[in-house]
């Protein structure tokens, strides 16, 4: 067993031949093809598999149905062990140990479920590898937001539930089996038993789904302001806010109290240079390139590390376009927490932009902006506007500030070296 936990759910030994990771007290939504993937993975030699996933997606509630499915298919004896500290236990965020003892033999094979590996020492890690090469009847099922990074891992990726796309009106019979909306209403079920689907509120809650982005977490931190909201004030403020996003007087089986909690706690994993990128991302209102995030960076290699970091964090999400183009995204729950932690401007400048609020902050007039960029003045003072109006500030010399601030926001082509250039008086 994983030495010392912090604390341990369930563990199978001698005593109870049913152990396994916490008995589902709710259905699994949306999970049977992750379940039967894994499941396969694990009977065909994968020795070592790790969840990973956003905050709030189920990694752990996956680990526990694959570990049940596993005791009651393949006869697996299941050992689970979560270092999650528990709430408002001293030294909270502290590492948790870092230290593998030996299973106990059982004549068959057994699958040791490690939650919440985030909180364990990184030694950790090691210690699996030695306790997989001393004992070749263990499996090891991991969750954690990021990679344990040794070489006989296989990443698991853990994805949101399917959710309604945006502006599409289903019948109310279909909306109600697309697995968010599912979760969402058996949430609901439990506080309001009378709450039914309608031909006037299935659009909210479809909107609901999406704008929690099919996150099991924030799907039932929503269900517990349905004693007050309907489905459309409560999409409403989630838009704006995860305020609305706390555990409410329910009793939760999470650690943490809200959404906002769990985010906070994420984020301060971070260094602070992917913070700061990360907050620079979160100002792009759409999917965003490699080539985007360079921009946003100081410097292209710099910005490409971050950019990794954060993928390996779960803070960014990675996807491939019809053409084959790698593209990134935020989800729309950590974006919103971002602007509302950081209250950041709400776009982030074009690269030529940039370039123009680095030329005003050097003084140059409209005219001597468009001849560095070899565009028409009018083009420049078109620039200039929006420069001003993204920043939200009214003035050139708030630009010149904000350009000072934020010196990691340097193009990553400037138009020409830079040349000491005399105080000239604005002509826009």
């Amino acid at each position: 067993m994983v030495g010392g936990p912090r604390h341990v759910h369930r563990a199978a030994h001698d005593g109870d031949p049913d152990g396994t990771a916490g008995s589902a007290l709710s259905p699994l939504f949306g999970r049977a093809a992750d379940i039967e993937q894994l499941c396969r993975r694990i009977t065909a030699g994968h020795r070592l598999t790790t969840l990973t996933g956003p905050v709030g997606v189920g990694k752990s509630r996956l680990a526990a149905a694959v570990g049940e499915q596993l005791r009651a298919c393949h006869r697996h004896r299941v050992h689970t062990v979560d270092f999650a500290p528990s709430p408002g236990a001293a030294g909270h965020g502290a590492p948790g140990p870092g230290t593998v003892d030996p299973l106990p033999g059982s004549g068959g094979r057994q699958l040791l479920i490690m939650d919440n590996c985030e909180f364990a020492a990184p030694e950790l890690a090691f210690a699996v590898v030695d306790l997989l090469m001393s004992d070749d009847t263990v499996d090891v099922l991991a969750t954690r937001r990021s990679p344990l990074g040794v070489h006989c891992e296989r990443l698991f990726p853990v994805r949101p539930l399917p959710t309604p796309r945006p502006g599409e009106v289903l019948p109310a019979g279909r909306l109600v089996r697309i697995p968010s909306v599912a979760l969402l209403l058996h949430a609901v079920a439990a506080i309001r038993p009378d709450f039914t689907v309608t031909e006037g509120n299935r659009s909210a809650i479809a909107d609901l789904c999406h704008e929690l982005d099919g996150l099991p977490l924030a799907l039932e931190y929503a269900a517990a302001r349905f004693r007050i909201h309907e489905p459309a004030t409560l999409a409403a403020a989630v838009r704006s806010g995860l305020e609305e996003l706390t555990g409410g007087r329910r009793i939760p089986p999470w650690r943490h109290t809200s959404l906002r909690t769990a985010l906070a706690e994420h984020l301060h994993t971070l260094s602070p240079d992917a913070t700061a990128l990360l907050k620079r991302l979160a100002r792009l209102e759409t999917d965003f390139t490699l080539h985007d995030a360079e921009a946003a960076g100081s410097r292209p290699a710099e910005a490409r590390r971050l950019l990794e970091t954060l993928v390996d964090q779960q803070f960014v999400q990675a996807h491939e376009e019809g053409d084959g183009q790698r593209r990134f995204s935020l989800l729309r729950t950590t974006r919103t927490f971002l602007r509302e932690a950081g209250h950041e401007p709400p776009c982030l400048l074009t690269r030529r932009q940039r370039q123009v609020a680095e030329l005003v902050a050097l003084g140059l007039t409209n005219r001597a902006i468009a001849r560095r960029l070899g565009i028409s003045e009018w083009t420049a003072v078109n620039h200039v506007r929006q420069v001003l109006k993204k920043l939200e500030v009214s003035s050139r010399v708030e630009v010149a500030s904000w350009v000072a601030q934020r010196g990691a926001c340097a193009p990553r082509e400037r138009a020409l070296p830079r040349q000491p250039q005399p105080p000239a008086v604005s002509r826009s």
